[in-house]
């Protein structure tokens, strides 16, 4: 992994005013957590090292969270209104807190009201979060502290769903990162990326998204967190294997496609350990979504394999792989919180109990490949369910009916051996034709010639013309 330095480098600010002690032994705290403290200006303009510098400036640009130490003293000017002693806030403070209110997202700049009382505050701190301490050990305030921000922090999330609906906007961010014009925040990131691989595919937009990755990956190679490396790794692997399988059969590499099984596999290795052993590694959630890619794609390669195998022996191997897979990464899904009326989560459901299906009909389980088929349909109708009340473009719901329609397809081949369903058939053929894309997408050109395979003669010929 070379000079990748694979810990948790969030840049933190903290504004302060009257006690640098505690602003130093806070950032002691933050970085004993994985943090990298950045300590502000003093409020006295003869400390030319740290009023309003150069270096000041540029610590205010880098961070991507804040702290601000709101504390009562003697030597400020309070003003009596009403009985009330308001404080007013030193030219530091409110400098820099303006500035950062210019760059980050309110949401990511959390207050600590030191013995004194938001009221006192007047307005300064609308729309800010923030926790009165009331204490005079420096020990004990900092501790406080750094147990506060860290459990606000975690609850500062990017929803898959809104990445999924935002994705447009959100590569222009991503853009940023690499020019440096929004603050480096390793873990968004990574979450970012890592639910950008949903809406890239369905604007045919993977490989961009691969090398994006890739670029950022690199730009801030020194402060690479776990979740940005191993994410940077899924992302490329991903987009390398729809590559190589997005060809005709005859032409797809067989070893090329066990290379990535093999690197998939290695990765979930890799991601279970750091998990075991690294206190703090990823959060929950990222651990499952994390787990649930790689083993579906895993048991992609294994499912590509099997079909391109000529050997009874290894096909059954390989389709024994996928199934144990599949359920893995259906396991993962089902654990991830919150989130089962997520339209993305149900997209995973479709895709995971789809590809699960598949495997059970090569290896003739019937009946298992059916339920699997009636979860597949059931998730997908949800999805478009959301994303249709969401206001999504036509394209990505026209997708999704298709990805629905293919399941359809799946099931009408169970059924070729012993009863054919014509009707399921006739279904399948009319939702194509009412769903033809403006623009030719991947998903559709697999439509039309899985059912060329399967269409009667007088059928074909009208598919092939579509």
């Amino acid at each position: 992994m070379g000079d990748i330095k694979l810990a948790r480098k969030t840049r933190v600010f903290i504004i302060w005013e009257t006690n640098r002690a505690l602003a130093e032994q806070l950032a002691v705290k933050l970085h004993n957590n994985g943090y990298l403290p950045l300590i502000g200006g003093s409020a006295n303009p003869q400390d030319s090292d740290f009023y309003l510098s150069h270096q000041n400036i540029n610590q205010l640009k880098q961070a991507s969270k804040a702290i601000i130490l709101f504390q009562d003293s003697t030597k400020k000017q309070n003003k009596e209104v009403n009985d009330v002693s308001y404080v007013f806030l030193q030219p530091n403070l409110t400098f820099e807190l303006g500035f950062l209110l210019s760059r980050l997202p309110i949401t990511y700049i959390k207050a600590f009201l030191i013995n004194i009382k938001r009221l006192q505050l007047g307005t300064e701190l609308h729309g800010i979060w923030y926790k009165e301490i009331i204490s005079n050990s420096i020990e004990e305030i900092s501790q406080d502290i750094t147990t506060e921000f860290k459990s606000q922090l975690s609850q500062i999330v990017d929803y898959p769903l809104d990445i999924f609906i935002n994705w447009h906007n959100l590569k222009k961010w991503l853009k940023e990162q690499i020019e440096e014009k929004s603050p480096f925040d390793s873990f968004r990131l990574a979450t970012v990326l890592l639910h950008s691989i949903q809406p890239a595919l369905y604007s045919s937009e993977l490989a961009e998204l691969s090398n994006l990755s890739k670029t950022i990956a690199d730009k801030h190679r020194h402060n690479l967190s776990l979740q940005l490396f191993y994410t940077t790794q899924i992302i490329n692997l991903v987009s390398q294997y729809y590559t190589a399988t997005d060809k005709d059969q005859n032409k797809i590499n067989t070893s090329e496609i066990t290379a990535f099984k093999e690197q998939f596999i290695n990765l979930s290795k890799e991601i279970k350990k750091k998990n075991d052993t690294t206190e703090g590694f990823i959060n929950d959630d990222f651990v499952l979504w994390l787990n649930l890619i790689i083993h579906d794609f895993s048991g992609l390669c294994s499912l590509k394999i099997a079909q391109l195998s000529t050997s009874i022996n290894d096909k059954k191997t390989e389709l024994n792989f996928a199934k144990k897979t599949f359920r893995q990464s259906i396991e993962y899904l089902n654990q991830i919180k919150g989130t089962s009326q997520d339209a993305v989560w149900n997209l995973w459901k479709g895709y995971c109990n789809r590809n699960l299906g598949r495997t059970h009909s090569q290896l003739e389980q019937n009946k298992d490949a059916i339920r699997c088929f009636s979860e597949a349909i059931k998730a997908h109708d949800n999805a478009h369910r959301i994303l249709d009340s969401m206001g999504v473009t036509e394209t990505i719901l026209i997708q999704i009916t298709l990805e629905k329609t293919l399941i359809k397809l799946d099931e009408f081949k169970l059924t070729l051996k012993h009863n054919p369903n014509s009707e399921l058939l006739t279904e399948v053929i009319n939702t194509i034709q009412q769903n033809r894309p403006k623009t030719l997408i991947g998903i559709w050109q697999r439509l039309i010639n899985q059912a060329l395979e399967v269409a009667p003669e007088n059928q074909k010929e009208m598919l092939k013309s579509w």
